[in-house]
């Protein structure tokens, strides 16, 4: 999606990247990526459950985010570490607990928080305690809830998990492998997208993605208004979202106190000190708080990189029913782009 100089953009809330994918072969461990892992028996993504002491649950999670997110640390003896995205804390093996895998150690010298990662497959794995001093030691999901817990003797498909670094490159969504003009789909006058909010818009606008994919990409334009997504969007590979919205709509989020931005991008045309901003509104739009700026030169290189898995932490700001949120630009008229890929808002 391209954010043009002097405009702001919004992203649906509800639209969803596609199901995991398995990922590109390592010879090693994914040392200092962020990973997500999934249970195919299960058919789950790993999560972490703030609710429930942080353990670690693969139960009825089809669809990746924030606090499935886990990063692959080396301890130096060849072992790895997974420290939460969510509460920044490591997992460990609860041995005074049936084993059990939780995030909420800070010491990633414990040997109860270190794994010996098994590469079985390209994209699976197998993860074994180092510190547990049982003899059943792989890791695999078990119980009511699913927990994942270090007690598998075993080596069946049940200690097995398929991994992926996150996030859809942006090439995959923007620009086309074919050198052809792509076709431009209206998915409200084409495909009758309820643009008013009042019906869901999900069925409309997804069989305006495909639409565009089966055509060898395309993009799907939103005029401006507020659309109902009662369904996960999959946004296919050379296909672009366009919208005309200014920012989110009214965000109810005064129960909530932190919010976690998450989004790819890639500048186009940026000069000098050229920026960008993520803003925040406590008053349904008047006035907005500049949050983070990204700079030109400072922040990102102006040379067609694609910068995946930026972040940004909005945190003692006053929330309210009113929130809005919105991505500003901050470049001079002469074709300056930000394009924005896989938004995601997590909130706490």
């Amino acid at each position: 999606m391209s954010l043009q100089s002097s405009s702001v953009w919004q992203t649906p809330l509800a639209f969803a990247p596609p199901l995991l994918v398995t990922s590109p072969c390592w010879s090693t461990p994914p040392v200092g990526e962020s990973i997500w892992l999934f249970h195919t028996n299960n058919w789950s993504y790993a999560k972490v459950d703030p609710q429930d002491f942080f353990q670690l649950k693969a139960k009825d999670t089809t669809t990746p985010g924030f606090n499935k997110l886990l990063i692959v640390e080396n301890t130096g003896s060849g072992n790895v570490v997974f420290k939460s995205a969510l509460n920044d804390l490591y997992v460990r093996v609860d041995n005074g607990n049936t084993d059990k895998l939780v995030a909420d150690s800070s010491n990633p010298s414990d040997p109860l928080t270190q794994f010996t990662w098994t590469d079985l497959t390209c994209g699976k794995v197998r993860l074994t305690s180092v510190g547990d001093p049982d003899s059943t030691e792989n890791t695999s999901p078990a119980g009511a809830e699913e927990i994942l817990r270090a007690n598998r003797s075993g080596t069946n498909s049940d200690t097995e998990f398929l991994w992926e670094v996150p996030g859809p490159r942006i090439a995959d969504t923007i620009y086309s492998d074919f050198d052809i003009p792509l076709i431009t789909i209206d998915a409200v006058a084409e495909f009758g997208a309820d643009s008013n909010g009042a019906t869901d818009a999900s069925i409309a606008i997804q069989a305006a993605i495909d639409t565009a994919f089966n055509d060898f990409g395309g993009i799907i334009y939103f005029p401006a208004g507020s659309y109902l997504l009662q369904n996960p969007i999959i946004v296919r590979k050379s296909c672009t979202l366009s919208s005309e919205n200014t920012s989110t709509e009214n965000l109810t989020f005064s129960s909530f106190y932190e919010v976690f931005i998450e989004f790819n991008f890639e500048v186009v045309s940026f000069e000098d000190s050229e920026s960008f901003a993520l803003e925040i509104s406590a008053d349904g739009g008047s006035s907005y708080t500049v949050v983070e700026t990204w700079i030109n030169d400072v922040d990102f290189v102006d040379d067609g990189s694609l910068y995946n898995n930026e972040s940004a932490l909005i945190s003692g700001f006053s929330l309210t029913d009113q929130t809005r949120i919105r991505f500003r630009c901050n470049a001079s008229a002469n074709d300056d782009d930000v394009y924005l890929d896989n938004i995601q808002i997590f909130v706490r």
